[in-house]
Order: structure tokens, then sequence, then C-alpha cells
């Protein structure tokens, strides 16, 4: 179970590091706003990212989703319910597999994704997210 959270927690704490360095400017993997915002986010006619405060609160959100699994699991007193934790747990797993499944589901909105994002999302972004939930239903499943 350990080796599942860890590598939830790296994956999710890289992510939120690209989206903290995207809010502070930063434009890999593209070479301008307009190209990162059809790389990222391939909504039609957007030129740039979200405001700054809002791609660092995203940034925390991802940081925090990756390290819930290991509080889970540690042997730390809590003061939350444990059905709290286990709630929180089935969210993220809802959450990251709703976020995966959309693509293959909903057709006619994927349609509409300009490129690269398009082929970025069916190919990566999605099962990545797909094998997340995965991951925090595994988690709190057999914990």
């Amino acid at each position: 179970m350990w080796a599942i959270a860890a590598t939830i927690g790296i994956i999710l704490t890289v992510t939120a590091l690209v989206h903290l360095y995207w809010a502070l400017g930063g434009l890999w993997p593209a070479n301008s706003p307009g190209e990162l915002a059809q790389t990222v986010i391939g909504e039609p006619g957007r030129e740039k990212l979200p405001p700054p405060l809002v791609t660092v609160s995203v940034a925390g959100l991802i940081l925090a989703a990756g390290f819930i699994p290991a509080l889970h699991l540690a042997d730390i007193p809590s003061v939350l319910p444990d059905w709290l934790s286990h709630g929180t747990l089935w969210l993220l797993a809802f959450v990251f597999i709703s976020r995966g499944a959309v693509t293959y589901l909903w057709v006619t909105k994927a349609e509409k994704l300009t490129e690269p994002f398009r082929t970025l999302n069916f190919r990566y972004f999605s099962p990545l997210c797909l094998i997340l939930g995965t991951g925090f239903a595994i988690l709190v499943m057999f914990s």
C-alpha cells in the first residue's frame, strides 16, 4: 500500500510543481502563453492560462491530494474520524476516475478540444487520471 501511496504522492507533487511553475510565468512545454494554453487546456480561442491565483490554488489542491494517501496510511494519531479519511479517498478516486473517463465517454466535448491538448489528453492525461483514481480506490478498499 505504501508503494501506491508514494507513487500517487510523487506524481501529484510533480504535477503541482508544474502548475506552480506556470503560475509564476513559466511556459514549458510551449514557447508562448497562447501555445501553452492550447497545450494544457485546449479550449478553442483561449490565448492564455487562468490568472496566477487560480493556477496556484489548483497546484495547492493537487499537492494536498498527493499527501492524503500517506496520511491515511500513517500511524499518526488523528483527530479526524476514519470515515472522513475514507470518504476523502473515495472522493479523490471518484474525481480522478471521472476526469479520466470523460475523455472517452463524452466524445462530443472531446471533439471540440484543440490540438495538441486533444491528443495529449487522450494518450496521457486521461489514462494517468484513471490510474491515479484506481490507486486511490485500491488504498481505501484494502487499507
